[in-house]
């Protein structure tokens, strides 16, 4: 356009400034009204809803919210938590599994932390109720470990699953250990195979495994606490 402009001058001498400058602000209008309809068009544009979920169904977090302190606890047992999780499922991205054997992430959801902490922070509450403290950061003869093995959703089975390794060391030396591995039936158990019938049916997974091994917990303590 700039060329175009040189040459029409030069074919015509006497075109006075005046028309030249008229020229170029067409020009300049016509480049203004184009980055403006490109402005309008970006602010148009909007990203998908996000929506972000627990690892807990909302039941569980909600009944545990209505219990009281409990002022009975003699005293608090205390043992080091540690959380295992490989890098790939460590993520606010909830897989589902599909039939064609790829992991996809659900789409617009995402967990509201990584799966480690929402982890820690469930076993810790639920551990408190049973006059037990768990704790990342203590040094403590008794141990629990919790290895997050996999979890997500199987489109060809339309379940969720959650496995899990459980661990209760006293010193180095591991007194009890097993495999947990629960699947909860996403349409056989009324939910539709969407989104949300798909979380809850993972939430109720995860509030399962979480329970059991707590339970577990309790019955290796009172079987391994060192004597005083």
């Amino acid at each position: 356009m700039r060329n175009l402009i040189i040459q029409n001058l030069a074919h015509n001498p006497r075109q006075s400034p005046r028309a030249f400058v008229k020229t170029l602000g067409v020009l300049c209008a016509s480049v203004a009204i184009v980055v403006a309809i490109s402005g309008c068009v970006n602010l148009k544009v909007s990203t998908p809803e996000q929506h972000y979920y627990t690892l807990e169904s909302s039941a569980t977090i909600q009944s545990r919210l209505k219990v009281e302190s409990k002022d009975q606890c003699p005293s608090l047992t205390t043992l080091r938590l540690e959380i295992e999780i490989p890098t790939y499922i460590n993520t606010q991205q909830i897989l589902l599994h599909t039939t064609s054997g790829e992991l996809t992430p659900l789409p617009d959801t995402k967990l509201l932390g990584l799966p480690a902490e929402l982890m820690a922070q469930a076993l810790q509450a639920r551990a408190v109720d049973t006059c037990t403290l768990l704790s990342p950061l203590t040094t403590t003869p008794m141990t629990l470990r919790v290895r997050l093995r996999d979890m997500g959703i199987i489109e060809d089975e339309k379940v969720a699953f959650v496995s899990m390794d459980y661990m209760l060391f006293l010193g180095q030396e591991i007194q009890e250990g097993n495999t947990l591995t629960i699947t909860n039936d996403v349409v056989n158990e009324g939910r539709a195979w969407n989104t949300h019938g798909q979380i809850l049916a993972l939430q109720g997974a995860f509030d399962y495994a979480l329970d059991s091994i707590i339970r577990q917990m309790q019955r290796d303590i009172k079987a391994y606490k060192p004597k005083k």
